[in-house]
């Protein structure tokens, strides 16, 4: 059973409200994603960094700030829910940058099979 792999849209601040942040607590932001299809072809395994609808159903969690940028998030990673379930604990992930971890991503040249950490790399040099 293939387990639930999701698509990173967009780092935001996260919200204290009012009250703002409770003192000593750690920074937190906020990861907005939206499921990546995950049937069993591989063209469903393709995250396509573009916009999409926005009927698209979005998913919201909060991870610490610090964990985020050692992580390299950038928008357009695929995150597995084992993965999502140990960042908000406050963890790295355990094979976050193993090149075994791979996933489909569309680039400028086509659809090309990258590890997180290459397509973050990839992502890094496209913004130059």
């Amino acid at each position: 059973m293939k387990m639930d792999e999701y698509r990173l849209l967009d780092i935001k601040e996260a919200d204290y409200g009012c009250e703002e942040r409770p003192e000593g607590t750690p920074l937190m932001c906020l990861l907005v994603l939206e499921k990546n299809d995950a049937n069993n072809s591989e063209q469903s395994n393709i995250a396509v960094v573009s916009e999409k609808q926005e009927s698209a159903e979005k998913l919201y969690a909060e991870i610490p700030d610090v964990l985020a940028t050692e992580l390299g998030l950038v928008n357009g990673v695929i995150i597995s829910e084992e993965e999502l379930s140990e960042m908000k604990a406050g963890r790295k992930p355990s094979n976050w940058d193993s090149i075994s971890n791979r996933h489909y991503y569309q680039t400028k040249i086509g659809t090309v099979c990258m590890s997180n950490k290459e397509f973050m790399e990839y992502s890094a040099q496209s913004m130059n």
